[in-house]
């Protein structure tokens, strides 16, 4: 019977160090660790600028991405967006095609990093709403890190709505090379997104005007304004004329102008026709009482051709004379 006791004993010891130790391990396990296969982590890799090189482990998947992953603007305004790779071999040629929503946005610029692609590292941005970006080097770029292929700029420019544009790549068209120019494979083409936010404000434009003559020598001048912004313009605000240079009259503006609506009108003035031609403006708004979308296009500006000066002969007096009896001069 003791030696049954002692035994059971030792079993005991035994089944509770086990216990132990399976507990310890479980809490070891953190919820990242658990089922968290290469697939799970793609989705991962894009940190913030200050972390970039960090976010891969050296035997994950070569793969290409955006920084920011999901960038975004104010109407007329633009944002940087670098393009990055990292690949499990060295690399040495890079072409990537992507996709966009014009014009939600517009990419206008990209800067080619020639420090890691001497050869040339260059985007064509046409047809809009369309971007490749070719890279290469002679030297290869180092495996298992971050290298920059270059940096791009989208600008806003749906001036109507927010909206939101994916950066597709075009997967069948992209690919990564080594030295010997053999493809890298496989690669995880990373989209990203790009929104537009819209401003609610007003956009005043002169989008016609017309001189008309009244005389040979003088015309008067009408101007019809379009509010192209987000938001009402209200009235009490000017539009002025400029002839050569010279503001002639500024003329007041009466009404509120909703989003897409004109507004038309003539100036007072009448002008005199000076030299061969005078050169007309009209500028909306024009002591920037309104706080517009664009600042840049409230003015239209043409020159008009003065009427030709011809002479004008008239008779003002005539006379006779008798040189005889029966005829005269």
């Amino acid at each position: 019977m003791k030696k049954k006791i002692v035994l059971f004993s030792v079993l005991a010891v035994f089944v509770l160090l086990a216990v132990i130790a399976v507990s310890s391990a479980l809490a070891d396990r953190s919820p990242s660790k658990i089922g968290d296969s290469a697939a799970d982590k793609v989705g991962k890799h894009l940190v913030n600028a200050d972390k970039v090189g960090k976010h891969l482990v050296k035997d994950e998947i070569s793969r290409v991405w955006f920084e920011p992953e999901d960038s975004s603007a104010k109407y007329c305004e633009t944002v940087d967006v670098d393009v990055w790779i990292q690949t499990v071999v060295p690399s040495a040629g890079f072409s990537g095609e992507f996709d966009y929503t014009f014009c939600c946005a517009n990419v206008t610029d990209f800067v080619g990093n020639y420090t890691n692609w001497d050869l040339w590292c260059e985007a064509n941005l046409t047809p809009p709403g369309h971007v490749k970006i070719v890279a290469s080097t002679l030297e290869s770029n180092p495996a298992n890190q971050p290298v920059h292929i270059g940096t791009l700029t989208i600008h806003c420019c749906d001036e109507t709505s927010s909206c939101l544009t994916d950066l597709v790549w075009d997967t069948c068209e992209s690919y990564i090379e080594d030295l010997d120019d053999n493809e890298i494979k496989p690669v995880y083409w990373l989209p990203g997104t790009f929104s537009c936010e819209s401003q609610e404000k007003p956009d005043l434009e002169i989008v016609d005007k017309g001189e008309e003559w009244v005389n040979e020598t003088h015309y008067n001048v009408s101007y019809v304004i379009h509010n192209k912004g987000t938001a009402i313009a209200p009235a009490c605000h000017n539009t002025t004329l400029y002839v050569d240079g010279v503001a002639i009259e500024h003329k007041h503006v009466p009404v509120d102008l909703a989003y897409c609506e004109t507004y038309t009108d003539t100036f007072d003035t009448t002008i005199e026709c000076t030299g061969d031609f005078d050169i007309i403006k009209v500028c909306a708004d024009n002591y920037n009482v309104i706080d517009e979308l664009d600042e840049t296009n409230n003015c239209l500006e043409n020159e008009w051709i003065c009427k030709e000066k011809k002479p004008d002969l008239e008779i003002v007096d005539k006379g006779e004379e008798w040189v005889n009896e029966t005829h005269y001069n």
